[in-house]
This record gives C-alpha cells, sequence and structure tokens, in this order.
C-alpha cells in the first residue's frame, strides 16, 4: 500500500480560481471596510492547498471530510472553505467569544449550512477530522 504522499505530484496552486469581485462582501476580508489585497493572497494559497488535500481524500473514498481551522479569528479561511467546499464540514475553532461571533453572523448571512463554531483553545479541541489549518496560529499554538 502506498503512503498518500507518494500519489502526490506537484500542483500548481493557481488551479483553484478565486474571483474575488463575485464574491460576496461577507467572504472576503475586510478592514475598515476596504478589502486587504494580502490578506485575500494567503487566503487564495491556503484554499489552493485544501482542495488538493480533499482532492486526495475523495481519491481514498473518504466521504466524510473534517476540515478544522484553528485559530480561526473571524472565520476568513474557513468560512472560504466551506463556501467552496460545501460537501465538507467546517469547524471553526478559536478562543476570543468576539471574533466567533462575528464569523457566527457571517455564517448565518450566508446560509452555510457545514459551519461549526467551537469557543476552545486549539490544544482543548478533542473532535475528529482530517484536514487541520490556520491561517495565523500565535502564542502557544505555534508550538502545538
Amino acid at each position: 500500500m502506498k503512503a498518500l504522499s507518494e500519489d502526490i505530484q506537484y500542483h500548481n496552486f493557481e488551479d483553484v480560481t478565486v474571483d474575488w469581485s463575485s464574491l460576496s462582501m461577507l467572504l472576503k476580508p475586510q478592514r475598515n471596510n476596504v478589502n486587504n489585497e494580502k490578506k485575500m493572497g494567503q487566503l487564495h494559497s491556503m484554499l489552493s492547498g485544501v482542495a488538493i488535500v480533499v482532492k486526495h481524500l475523495k481519491m481514498l473514498h473518504i466521504s466524510k471530510i473534517r476540515i478544522v481551522d484553528f485559530c480561526s479569528g473571524a472565520g476568513h479561511l474557513g468560512i472560504l472553505v466551506a463556501h467552496y467546499f460545501p460537501e465538507c464540514q467546517i469547524i471553526l475553532v478559536e478562543t476570543k467569544w468576539g471574533s466567533l461571533r462575528y464569523a457566527k453572523e457571517r455564517v448565518e448571512k450566508l446560509s452555510l449550512e457545514n459551519v461549526t463554531i467551537c469557543l476552545a483553545h486549539m490544544d482543548q479541541f478533542c473532535g475528529d477530522f482530517e484536514v487541520g489549518v490556520s491561517l495565523h496560529a500565535c502564542g502557544s499554538a505555534q508550538t502545538l
């Protein structure tokens, strides 16, 4: 049996196209109501990586794919992943209730049925998952 890594080829991260102009404002990173170009680039790169992993998990016939966005903040990455992968279950894990409250509002307004919100530190999270991501893990999260 081959390891998953033996089957992964180098991919062009441009394979996932994010047309920011066509997306809802609720899916775009905002800072003082101004789109953040740097953050959009980071989100695009992470989304592309997630797309490759999800594709390979599907090839392995894993039907229930749970993706945890650790240190999710306001959920910019996790909510975008939920939008592009509605067949996956997305779990936002964050310690700041204010950030999660904003994420929850966005999830509800976008009518995303595949997002769960979890108020916890990442080392307290004990759920099962296939993919873990984090756009900005800082502090003690960097050593886990």
